[in-house]
């Protein structure tokens, strides 16, 4: 069976969802065998890969493919258990406020260090924010 979506053929079984949910959980070797499956069938050549922001070619970020898996998540004093039901690509390392300013223009992080730009990470970003990174 083939599929057409956006500009990929895939002419591959789509692979399994990732279970980080069992009483071992996985393992380094599991997460990035899932990771080249889920980049094979998206047509990606590799589950790494740089993103360039900008249209100088200055602004890079390094992303990873995070395949479609069950994990589990803290909410309050409770446990859930969440479900990614598509790949997503998120960046590799955190966002710091000088890769933020240089990128955004500005630093509105709230935990700014004193004496300029700082390699402390961002903090948080509100969402309509992080489209605009994006």
């Amino acid at each position: 069976m083939e599929w057409v979506v956006g500009h990929s053929l895939f002419a591959q079984e789509r692979p399994p969802v990732l279970n980080y949910t069992g009483q071992i959980g996985a393992n380094t070797k599991t997460v990035v065998a899932a990771q080249r499956a889920w980049a094979k069938y998206l047509a990606e050549v590799s589950h790494e890969k740089v993103l360039t922001l900008d249209l100088a070619g200055k602004v890079n970020v390094s992303m990873v493919l995070i395949p479609p898996s069950n994990y589990y998540r803290v909410e309050g004093n409770k446990t859930v258990i969440v479900t990614l039901s598509q790949p997503l690509w998120v960046g590799k390392y955190e966002v710091t406020q000088l890769y933020y300013q240089e990128l955004m223009g500005d630093n509105p992080s709230h935990f700014k260090r004193e004496g300029g730009h700082s390699l402390m990470p961002y903090g948080i970003v509100e969402p309509s924010l992080g489209s605009e990174v994006l």
